[in-house]
């Protein structure tokens, strides 16, 4: 989330917005919304944009929450039926004209979206490597102390920004 507000604030924007259905920032331990407001925390107040968390979400609720904020880009991610991407056609919204979009995990360098690429086979090969290794060590079952990995993602310019 850092990397991708600090690449849409190198490319102009300002008011960046986050949209994203409530259960796809659960399944990252909030990693997505404690990201973004910890960018927020850091932009002048004018600039400050409250989330858009969602259950499910209406055309009225996103155009109400448009007009109210006024951002400039949008980060959301791929979520089933990407409601937010979905939502901003059928309004009408001509992205990058009217607004920025971009997402916080690209499953393929290829979408041509921008957005964070995750780089699943480098993940792949640390999952498999950190395996090899707890069979080496003769480890079975859950670790008593979970051990995390991080594989940066790769900034993917797309044609959905300016």
């Amino acid at each position: 989330m850092s990397l991708l507000a600090h690449k849409l604030t190198e490319r102009g924007y300002r008011r960046i917005g986050l949209a994203l259905p409530r259960i796809v920032d659960l399944r990252v331990n909030r990693g997505w919304l404690g990201g973004y407001l910890a960018h927020q925390a850091d932009l002048p107040p004018e600039s400050q944009l409250p989330p858009l968390l969602f259950d499910t979400l209406s055309d009225s609720d996103l155009t109400r929450w448009l007009k109210s904020n006024r951002p400039d880009a949008i980060i959301s991610a791929i979520s089933e039926g990407e409601p937010v991407w979905n939502a901003l056609l059928r309004l009408g919204i001509r992205i990058p004209t009217d607004l920025g979009y971009a997402l916080t995990s690209l499953h393929t360098a290829d979408d041509g979206r921008a957005g964070i690429y995750e780089n699943s086979g480098s993940i792949g090969a640390a999952a498999m490597e950190q395996l090899t290794a707890q069979w080496q060590r003769n480890e079975r079952g859950i670790p008593k102390i979970p051990n995390r990995i991080l594989i940066d993602g790769t900034w993917m310019p797309g044609w959905t920004i300016r």
